[in-house]
């Protein structure tokens, strides 16, 4: 198995790409074949865009201007509310005996939808009830 370099170059860097080569032995009338190995996997960024090489310069180029920070919006961490507004929704956490959790998780399979739905919907209606 042969290994054959080439070398691309990048604004930022030097990058060495390798890439390994498969032949046969040759005899006498053989033809000679070769494969080459899978090409590399393409890059995406975490939004799903596709990272070539004209993306990876405008990011940069943006990066070496600056950012302007009153242009930039703040993202909140975890979940969004429940209610749709600004803020956070309240956790709670509850325990169950076995029987009761396996009928919730029942009743969420069959209606397909998330267990915390069922939970919350069983709450709201008891305390609506109340």
């Amino acid at each position: 198995m042969a290994t054959v370099k080439r070398s691309t170059k990048t604004s930022a860097s030097k990058k060495v790409a390798t890439r390994k080569v498969t032949a046969r032995k040759v005899t006498r009338g053989a033809k000679v074949t070769a494969r080459k190995a899978a090409p590399a996997k393409t890059l995406r960024t975490a939004s799903g865009t596709r990272l070539t090489r004209k993306y990876e310069e405008q990011l940069a180029a943006e990066a070496e201007a600056g950012f302007d920070l009153v242009e930039l919006t703040p993202r909140r961490a975890g979940r969004p509310s429940l209610t749709g507004r600004p803020g956070k929704s309240r956790r709670l956490d509850l325990r169950v005996d076995d029987d009761t959790f396996a009928a919730v998780h029942e009743l969420a399979e069959r209606e397909q939808r998330p267990v915390s739905d069922v939970v919350r919907d069983a709450l709201r209606r008891y305390v609506d009830a109340s």
